[in-house]
């Protein structure tokens, strides 16, 4: 997103430029990683229109078929069972 221009910003009514002046008050109270905390939550408001598994679906394909065939075979050998017995 780009910052307001100076120009953009005097067009701004005063109830605007307070909330302004109030929210960078408030940002600038906290501690940096609260503040990268809030810099990030308003970039997720910004940007809801995409895929809540963006950022999983960005690591499709990262496991390789080889760890994947491993995967396969220890749920096969671990989970597939039924113990009569357990119970």
């Amino acid at each position: 997103m780009k910052p307001l221009s100076l120009k953009a910003y005097k067009r701004k009514t005063m109830a605007e430029k307070t909330i302004d002046t109030e929210l960078l008050n408030y940002f600038h109270a906290l501690a940096k990683p609260q503040q990268l905390n809030v810099l990030n939550y308003l970039k997720s408001l910004l940007h809801k229109e995409e895929s809540p598994n963006k950022g999983l679906l960005a690591l499709a394909g990262s496991i390789s078929s080889k760890d994947l065939k491993l995967m396969e075979e220890a749920i096969k050998e671990g989970c597939e069972q039924i113990d009569e017995n357990e119970w």
